[in-house]
């Protein structure tokens, strides 16, 4: 079924409101925009599917009511990106929350196991992919698109129903309360303040104190600027020309007409600007050097790199006896700031010491880290092996 005005969406809500059960997914286009574009959202309730047509209609408050009614467990696949649609349009989050690609991890399905995959692997069906990359921008939508999306949400609940019971018999429940609960928490969503934003910037590892806070300052103004014309950052400019100015650091107007990379318009249009942004970062070099968290912090020495070595492959002896990938563990950001913060003695905050986690894998890993633990060969398994260290 099409929905394509508000009394239709009134009705499909009205009828599956209090629903135990539903499932949704969404497509939306943020190739061109600084916000991403909702454009279509696919429910499964009742073992009825419809499709929105979230363009078209005025008035979107009884999708949202009948999403957020925590009565009803909502069922998604990698729902990170429709969680922060949701958000940025109603306000409100989604919970509870299942997300199948989440569980699949936990269960040793692979950290991004996708959708069509997991079908087939646990309900031996195929779905359609012949609509991967279509315009949902575009209208009207063909016949094609719509049930290529429908297909998207078609199975999710049974995909919940399977993983459900390999979760109660491997008793890894609470995993999957403290994994998807931060689909609901809007923090979870909390964008970059525009003073942090030159921390996405790759490449900044290579500059020095003062070109480093002129960067800072060059990526809050873009920031600002993109959010106010609705682009994605580097169509306004892009990250490797704001490296270069950040570098050169011009103080004219004719030096920043020099810049290689520079738009001829942009220069125009908002010269004046980026020299400002130059001239704060200057001045701010001085008086407030740029303080880089220690998860984005390069490494320091050749020995970090060989502790960081012997933590992933701790690491990896964890994650192969929970049969789980260690990036569902940890990534190598989350391994960098355990030994950054150990270090240092800051280990508040720190991923791998929370949770399932903690008990999983941070708990041994910081056992290595306090000489509590250590790791050798044992030639008769073939393997690594872990063990109760005897130094003094």
């Amino acid at each position: 079924m099409f929905i394509d005005t508000v009394d239709l969406l009134q009705e499909f809500c009205a009828r599956h409101r209090g629903t135990p059960i539903l499932a949704f997914d969404s497509e939306f286009v943020r190739e061109r925009t600084y916000f991403p574009r909702l454009e279509i959202m696919q429910i499964l309730a009742d073992g009825e599917i419809v499709t929105i047509d979230c363009q078209t209609i005025p008035d979107l408050e009884p999708l949202w009511q009948l999403l957020c009614d925590e009565e009803t467990e909502k069922v998604v696949h990698s729902g990170v990106q429709d969680m922060e649609l949701i958000l940025q349009e109603s306000g409100r989050l989604p919970r509870p929350v299942f997300d199948t690609q989440i569980v699949a991890s936990l269960l040793g399905y692979g950290s991004q196991c996708g959708y069509s995959r997991l079908v087939y692997q646990l309900l031996g069906r195929k779905v359609p992919k012949g609509e991967t990359f279509s315009d949902w921008s575009r209208r009207p939508l063909r016949p094609e698109q719509i049930r290529y999306a429908e297909a998207d949400v078609q199975y999710l609940i049974e995909l919940r129903e399977v993983l459900g019971k390999k979760l109660k018999s491997s008793g890894r429940e609470q995993w999957v309360y403290e994994e998807c609960s931060h689909l609901s928490d809007p923090e979870t969503f909390r964008k970059h303040p525009p003073e942090k934003c030159f921390l996405r910037i790759k490449g900044r590892s290579g500059l020095d104190a003062q070109s480093l806070s002129v960067l800072r300052s060059l990526a809050h103004w873009r920031e600002i600027e993109a959010r106010k014309r609705n682009h994605p950052p580097n169509r306004v400019v892009q990250d490797h020309v704001l490296l270069s100015i950040a570098k050169s650091a011009p103080t004219s107007f004719e030096d920043i007409k020099r810049q290689r990379g520079l738009h001829a318009n942009e220069i125009q249009r908002c010269g004046i600007d980026i020299l400002a942004a130059i001239q704060e970062g200057l001045a701010r070099a001085e008086t407030d050097p740029v303080e880089v968290p220690i998860s984005t912090r390069p490494r320091p020495d050749e020995d970090d790199d060989a502790v960081f070595k012997l933590l992933s492959a701790v690491l990896q002896i964890q994650a192969e006896e929970a049969r789980v990938a260690p990036s569902v563990l940890a990534n190598s950001q989350e391994l960098r700031a355990l030994l950054s913060g150990f270090r240092q003695n800051k280990l508040n905050g720190v991923p791998l010491l929370k949770g399932w986690r903690y008990d999983l894998a941070g708990k041994v890993l910081l056992s290595v880290l306090e000489g509590r633990l250590a790791l050798r060969f044992d030639p008769r398994r073939g393997s690594l092996v872990l063990e109760e260290s005897h130094a003094e």
